[in-house]
């Protein structure tokens, strides 16, 4: 009976797991009204995520766009591998720092190609900065 149960189980974990799948399906390509025009940016593009007000700032090396939707939604879609959370409001994309220094304090800045801002990481983030 305990075996049989067991099976059972997990039939219907197997079964979850399609939906789970495309529950995390990786975003590639953000849409951002620019304008009149609906701009397709390639995530990989893409320096930095930064939430301000209602909104999300899409940064690229060369540009700038807006888009509604939640950073908290927007994170589950990003690859972890990429994309690492630097503070509460903005993610960036790991191929774009260059560098990482520390101050005096412990606290820990990015610097990032094609961009002038020197994001400062978080406390609650600076563990995923570690070894840099």
């Amino acid at each position: 009976p305990g075996a049989e149960s067991l099976g059972q189980l997990l039939g219907q974990l197997q079964a979850l797991l399609p939906a789970a799948a495309l529950a995390t399906e990786r975003l590639t390509t953000v849409r951002a009204a620019v304008g009149n025009v609906v701009r397709m940016i390639p995530v990989a593009d893409v320096v930095f995520f930064q939430a301000v007000d209602k909104y999300v700032n899409v940064a690229t090396a060369d540009s700038e766009a807006l888009i509604r939707v939640p950073l908290k939604d927007l994170l589950p879609q990003l690859d972890t591998d990429r994309f690492r959370q630097v503070s509460r409001s903005m993610v960036v994309n790991m191929a774009y720092v260059t560098s990482a220094g520390r101050d005096d304090l412990g606290k820990v800045t990015l610097n990032l190609r094609g961009r002038p801002e020197k994001p400062r990481v978080s406390p609650v983030y600076a563990h995923l900065f570690r070894q840099m």
